[in-house]
């Protein structure tokens, strides 16, 4: 049988998953006005300093063996989104939150490259209003499909563009030690469980060396195991706090994107991992 039809098909539909590249203008993923749209590093170069990277569907990291093997996108200086206006992107992100998350992940780094013998937690001083900011504005950002309105992005686009604004309460804001290369860069994925059948809307950023998963309508008190943000949605934009770093044991490095027996997980098209490209090193 000729399979070289269905093959170009599947390349072309995995190839457009993987487009990174808008409008211009076009609507900003985060405040939806429609203006001149910018690049946005996700995450930031800040704060994961990854030099060349090659994009890829979160379907085929996933796969066991991918055959063909579908066509990477590579980006310098990391994962760019051209998807955000210039306030959102430079004077928002750029300039007002994203060095609270950069901060974050120098003091994390620290910990991990020590040749010390640590104890299994840490603590390190943040502001985690920036630092949720900071994190929910790129996941956001995104994909480069049309500016969505609803009853997640609104309230998001709210709370991002008002310094003044508690966290909306439907979300909950994870992280955890992440010592991998890999990035992992799914919105609006869905997990559900299987034996009781409760969904839960999930979004994630995973880059060394922390990850991030943003909750929306979990129906159990605490249904996973790691340390919250969220916890501070009420405190004031520069509010100082020690938060605790989880040194051991450390999460796999599939977590949660691959689901355990009783669960199933289903992602959006523009779901995508990334991993350096090349040989590229990480800089120090």
């Amino acid at each position: 049988m000729d399979h070289s039809m269905p093959r170009r098909r599947q390349k072309s539909r995995i190839s457009a998953r993987l487009t990174a590249h808008g409008f211009a203008p076009g609507e900003c993923n985060i405040c939806g006005v429609t203006a001149t749209i910018t690049k946005d590093h996700t995450p930031p170069h800040s704060a994961s300093r990854e030099d060349a990277v090659q994009l890829q569907s979160l379907e085929e990291r996933l796969a066991v063996a991918a055959e063909p093997p579908f066509r990477a996108r590579h980006f310098q200086r990391g994962t760019k989104y051209h998807s955000l206006c210039a306030r959102c992107n430079d004077t928002l992100l750029g300039d007002a939150y994203d060095p609270a998350l950069s901060n974050l992940c120098t003091q994390v780094r620290g910990y991990v490259q020590s040749v010390f013998d640590l104890p299994q937690c840490v603590h390190v001083k943040i502001k985690p209003q920036r630092v949720m900011r900071s994190v929910l504005g790129h996941m956001v950002a995104q994909g480069v499909l049309p500016y969505r309105k609803g009853p997640i992005t609104e309230p998001l686009r709210d709370y991002f563009l008002d310094p003044a604004a508690p966290l909306p309460p439907p979300v909950r804001l994870y992280y955890w030690l992440y010592p991998h290369r890999q990035e992992a860069l799914p919105r609006e994925s869905g997990r559900l469980r299987i034996p009781d059948g409760k969904v839960t809307i999930l979004w994630l950023l995973k880059f060394f060396p922390v990850a991030f998963m943003a909750t929306f309508g979990e129906q159990d008190v605490a249904p996973f195991d790691q340390a919250r943000l969220d916890q501070f949605g009420d405190r004031d934009i520069d509010f100082t706090t020690d938060v605790p770093i989880r040194l051991r044991p450390i999460m796999h490095p599939l977590w949660p994107e691959a689901p355990n027996d009783d669960e199933a997980l289903m992602f959006e098209e523009q779901a995508v991992s990334s991993e350096p490209a090349g040989g590229a090193i990480l800089r120090s």
